[in-house]
């Protein structure tokens, strides 16, 4: 049971600073050019919830294995660096700024990724939702600089 609160605290924890740093000028982000693979606001919504749920995941098993070090510093840098993403691509409104942010959460996440899979596979397999959408979402930030 502590791992799964020690988890759903982490979660909460980056979604909430990630929700305080979301403004979105609506006018400004209807303009920019969007590719045709984005997510609908539906859709969305539903990759991401089910991000929460493998992220959670993730942190329950390395919480109860006692395996957080140093798993929970990259998880810790990827929440962080999706923050930052967030910050510069809808209070700063640079989508190149941004796309640096979204390559730098893919990287780390590519790492975490690759650890999981050399130590704990079903780590890797709980995961890789994770990974899929960052990769996702770094084609998505290369796309809108390449276009805006």
């Amino acid at each position: 049971m502590t791992g799964l609160t020690f988890a759903l605290f982490c979660i909460l924890l980056v979604a909430a600073v990630g929700q305080f740093c979301l403004e979105i000028d609506v006018e400004w982000y209807h303009s920019l050019v969007k590719p045709p693979f984005l997510l609908s606001p539906f859709g969305f919504t539903v990759v991401v919830s089910l991000v929460y749920v493998c992220m959670c995941a993730v942190i329950t098993r390395l919480v109860v294995g006692k395996h957080f070090f140093p798993s929970m510093i990259f998880l810790s840098l990827t929440g962080v660096l999706a923050v930052v993403y967030i910050f510069v691509m809808f209070r700063v409104k640079s989508v190149y700024g941004a796309s640096v942010a979204m390559c730098a959460v893919f990287a780390v996440s590519f790492v975490q990724q690759v650890r999981f899979f050399l130590k704990d596979r079903v780590l890797a397999l709980v995961y890789l939702p994770v990974f899929a959408f960052n990769a996702y979402c770094t084609v998505v930030a290369f796309s809108l600089a390449a276009v805006n």
